[in-house]
């Protein structure tokens, strides 16, 4: 499969075990940036999961959990907003 440069992944599904399973899928993949969304419990054992499976420390530092710009709004528009622009912050770094 080909993507174009810089492409973004979030990974957002509504169980860990879904999560896990869409990270591994993906993970020989050349993406600019993969972000998963989740509490910070959800995170730790998605990430515990993916230790089991022999992904690399290498491989989990290249992770942006919990994906969004930190702020203390919880709602779904504020929260897409908050992982656009985290997304766009990346992608801005990586063109300068």
């Amino acid at each position: 499969m080909n993507f174009p440069e810089l492409t973004n992944v979030v990974v957002m599904t509504t169980d860990v075990v879904s999560d896990v399973r869409g990270l591994l899928g993906i993970k020989d993949l050349p993406f600019h940036f993969i972000g998963v969304m989740g509490s910070q419990p959800k995170i730790s054992e998605i990430i515990k999961q993916l230790k089991s499976e022999d992904i690399s420390d290498d491989q989990l530092s290249q992770l942006t959990a919990p994906v969004g710009i930190p702020m203390d709004s919880n709602t779904p528009d504020e929260i897409a907003v908050s992982i656009a622009a985290q997304i766009l912050q990346n992608r801005e770094k990586s063109l300068n």
